[in-house]
């Protein structure tokens, strides 16, 4: 099941304090109708580390997620894989650090990310509770020029099937 509300990706305001002590982020999720945070995740990547694309459907219910790079840079890349979406296959991107907005990914998408920098830190705010259904697609699979030939890769995100 599609949500028929919030379904295009967007940005979503994310104010920073940043003074002599460090950085302060926050991210405003009452910039969307009927976001519910249920689990909080965060990934460490290293230079060329590719993790994707993923995407996560516990019981006909697809997960929604708020991205957020405390540190760092990544490359965004998301693909609709609704077939009944007008923009089925449609992929758009994003160039994310730690000065952006926040990414709001709608659960008709596929995720994923290349690092940018030596590390990066990403949060996801995520609006059900992770599942063992999550899958993915291959990353090469979906109609993008990744900037790179080889990434790394997890064995998972290797053995994908194309889109």
């Amino acid at each position: 099941m599609f949500r028929k509300n919030n379904d295009k990706p967007k940005l979503i305001k994310t104010l920073r304090y940043e003074d002599a002590r460090g950085l302060f982020t926050k991210v405003d999720i009452n910039q969307l109708d009927d976001f519910k945070i249920i689990e909080v995740f965060s990934s460490t990547s290293n230079l060329h580390v590719l993790r994707g694309m993923h995407f996560q459907n516990a019981m006909g219910i697809w997960q929604r997620k708020i991205v957020t790079v405390i540190q760092g840079e990544i490359l965004d890349v998301i693909v609709n894989i609704n077939p009944s979406s007008k923009d089925y296959k449609k992929v758009n991107k994003y160039i994310l650090n730690s000065k952006s907005n926040s990414l709001f990914i709608p659960g008709n998408y596929a995720h994923g990310f290349l690092t940018l920098t030596d590390t990066a830190i990403v949060q996801y705010l995520c609006d059900q509770h992770h599942s063992t259904s999550e899958s993915g697609i291959l990353w090469d699979s979906i109609d993008f020029q990744w900037p790179i030939i080889q990434p790394i890769l997890s064995d998972r995100d290797q053995k994908h099937e194309e889109l």
